[in-house]
């Protein structure tokens, strides 16, 4: 087996990879983006082949940085296992060293079996320990053994050379955290470009293997685009009774800026774990970019060290005094223009009564026609459209029952691809 490995191996270094025009293929190491030093974890390689052929094996190199991580173990995936014909590989053989391992692949020594393309095929599993504090690469590559194995796919005799994608690991020495703010679809008057929003704001300590830290405190700026955006009001969302400290910052028109103290002292602590700890309320400027606009348009919400006078870092601050700036998951804004509709008003004619629950029922029955603005349909509003919205209708109307809720009597704002054809004269 030794011989065979080497002969292998040799064939594979001497081999001229070949260009086979539509045949392609990608792989990929992936795993966690972020570890603590000391924590183990797996990085998988995965296969992505594309093309008319199948593959009869592979060679290929994963390296890593011996000075940030140490190689535990290699593991063959779920192909070689199951690739020939449901059974293990007629070849398969790995070489480890102090910076990676290699792997060289037959399927079939007769060409019996192949690999069909495909994605998300699970190659190989490496478990890792992270060694020190450092941003890292576990990649494919052709530099593991001697002679090194190129990182190669055999299709029908050819060698195709995949693209690789290594896995961007961060290591840590001690806990960290993430700031998030969301991606939000906000409805607003096409007319005057009128809209107001809330956006929630969370911090979380990110699963790095270490125990949840209580803090003490945070700091977070947040930048917009004052063209479009003006920040009306930002308040901390934790349960703050007692707070030493809170200090809210609105008077730079790019954005706003909270500080909080929870506790001096200690006895005011949060383990942070993904809760919402700001809420900031906006409004579009009088005369914005969105007047007259029905369009539509999309905006960034940054966070930002740079606002206000002084500025200051972006902070999470532990108990034992400790800063730790967070990893930043910016947010955006797509505004939508808002179209309206009267609930119930099945018919689109503007007047809720027996016709519209007639419409309903022959849309239910008697393939009458349905309007697509279903909250014209749901007049009962429990989001489905069947019999029990035409009895509502009826209940209302002769019966004393309640009315639809709202919008109604007037108009309000429905889902723009539903309801910017209704008729019924908002």
């Amino acid at each position: 087996m030794k011989l065979s490995f080497l002969m292998f191996f040799l064939t594979l270094a001497l081999a001229t990879p070949t260009d086979l025009g539509a045949q392609s293929a990608v792989l990929s190491v992936e795993g966690p983006s972020l570890a603590g030093v000391g924590q183990s974890f797996e990085a998988t390689v995965f296969l992505e082949l594309s093309g008319p052929d199948e593959a009869d094996g592979w060679s290929y190199g994963v390296c890593h940085d011996p000075l940030v991580l140490s190689l535990d173990s290699v593991v063959d995936g779920v192909v070689p296992q199951t690739a020939n014909n449901g059974g293990d590989v007629f070849f398969n053989q790995q070489i480890v060293t102090a910076d990676g391992y290699s792997v060289g692949v037959v399927i079939c020594g007769t060409g019996c079996a192949t690999l069909p393309p495909g994605s998300g095929y699970e190659m190989s599993i490496g478990t890792y320990t992270a060694l020190q504090a450092s941003t890292t690469l576990i990649a494919p590559c052709d530099t593991i053994g001697l002679p090194a194995a190129p990182t190669v796919i055999d299709v029908m005799g050819v060698f195709v050379i995949p693209t690789p994608i290594p896995l961007d690991l961060e290591v840590t020495d001690g806990p960290t955290f993430t700031a998030r703010a969301p991606d939000l679809l906000v409805p607003y008057s096409a007319a005057d470009g009128a809209a107001v929003f809330d956006v929630e704001i969370s911090l979380e300590q990110d699963n790095t293997g270490f125990a949840l830290l209580e803090t003490a405190g945070y700091f977070l700026g947040m930048a917009h685009d004052p063209t479009l955006l003006e920040v009306v009001s930002v308040t901390s969302d934790l349960p703050l009774d007692g707070a030493h400290f809170i200090d809210v910052y609105l008077a730079d028109p790019n954005g706003w800026r909270i500080g909080v103290v929870f506790s001096l002292a200690g006895s005011n602590s949060f383990q942070l774990t993904g809760q919402t700890v700001a809420t900031a309320t906006y409004q579009t400027i009088a005369l914005s970019p969105l007047t007259g606009n029905d369009m539509g348009t999309t905006t960034t919400l940054e966070f930002s060290d740079s606002i206000g006078i002084p500025q200051a870092d972006l902070v999470v601050v532990d108990n034992a005094g400790a800063s730790h700036p967070p990893h930043l998951d910016h947010g955006s804004v797509t505004f939508i223009p808002d179209s309206f509709f009267r609930r119930g008003d099945a018919n689109h004619d503007g007047i809720y009564d027996l016709a519209d629950g007639i419409a309903i029922l022959n849309g239910l029955f008697a393939a009458g026609p349905i309007s697509p603005c279903q909250g014209t349909r749901d007049s009962n509003a429990d989001g489905q459209v069947d019999i029990a919205d035409a009895l509502s209708i009826l209940t209302y109307l002769f019966a004393g029952g309640a009315p639809p809720p709202a919008p109604f009597p007037g108009c309000g704002p429905g889902i723009v691809d539903e309801c910017d054809q209704y008729l019924g004269g908002c």
